[in-house]
């Protein structure tokens, strides 16, 4: 399926670039992304943490999905109530609905608080496991991406507050974050580092990117966890084919 692929993506890009434009979903500030060799380390931890986090993300979209399947009454009803629990966390967080594109985009320039910040990853993992569990129409994808750039931004204000002259702006983690967290759900680490690397154009979190993108990749698999898109199809497999 390699050669259908490669054509199809280069003339739909064609296209969309000649009727749209070129510019990029995200357009963030250049910054060096890596100020010194032991950077990594915090590259290294971050993957680490975001592991975890990818794994936490999907022990609620398990427990979510079980939950609302045992729920009795139509099915029509559940992503009913799943939408009701998704709005009544927007009303004081709108930041939680939609893709998220313009959210990481405001968080990447600067734009958004930090209190703020602290509890979105939180609140977009709670709204996309109820969307994904109720039976809501939602992808998954890009609240991969808010809740990895979140949750980069936090990690990479703390260590830019503990060595501000040895370490990256926080944009930088956010974005490292970003594919940590793609790589850690859906076990695709090539897909997102050069997801990340097409958005920035710059070699230098080629490095960081890599570092954060295998150990979050490492980590997963160590602890027997599969692909987000695969674990729910695992999860439902043997009670409708208990036979396989």
């Amino acid at each position: 399926s390699f050669g259908p692929i490669v054509v199809s993506t280069a003339i739909s890009t064609l296209i969309s670039r000649r009727l749209i434009s070129a510019y990029p979903a995200y357009q963030p500030p250049q910054e060096p992304s890596l100020i010194s060799v032991w950077e990594l380390g915090h590259y290294l931890l971050m993957g680490l943490l975001i592991g975890l986090a990818a794994i936490l993300f999907m022990t609620i979209l398990r427990a979510t999905d079980r939950a609302f399947r045992r729920l009795p009454g139509p099915g029509w009803w559940k992503p009913a109530l799943g939408m009701l629990l998704v709005g009544a966390i927007g009303i004081r967080y709108p930041y939680v609905f939609g893709n998220g594109y313009d959210t990481v985009d405001l968080l990447l320039r600067g734009s958004i608080p930090l209190g703020l910040i602290l509890v979105l990853p939180w609140l977009k993992i709670a709204a996309t496991s109820l969307t994904a569990g109720s039976g809501a129409a939602g992808g998954m994808f890009t609240p991969t991406l808010f809740i990895g750039s979140m949750l980069g931004a936090i990690y990479g204000t703390w260590a830019h507050a503990l060595a501000p002259a040895s370490t990256a702006a926080p944009g930088a983690y956010a974005l490292v974050g970003m594919g940590a967290m793609l790589t850690a759900t859906t076990q695709a680490p090539l897909t997102a580092i050069l997801m990340i690397f097409e958005l920035t154009a710059d070699y230098q979190i080629l490095l960081p990117l890599m570092f954060a993108c295998g150990v979050s990749l490492v980590l997963v698999r160590m602890l027997g966890w599969k692909s987000l898109y695969i674990d729910k199809l695992v999860e439902r497999l043997p009670a409708e084919h208990p036979d396989q």
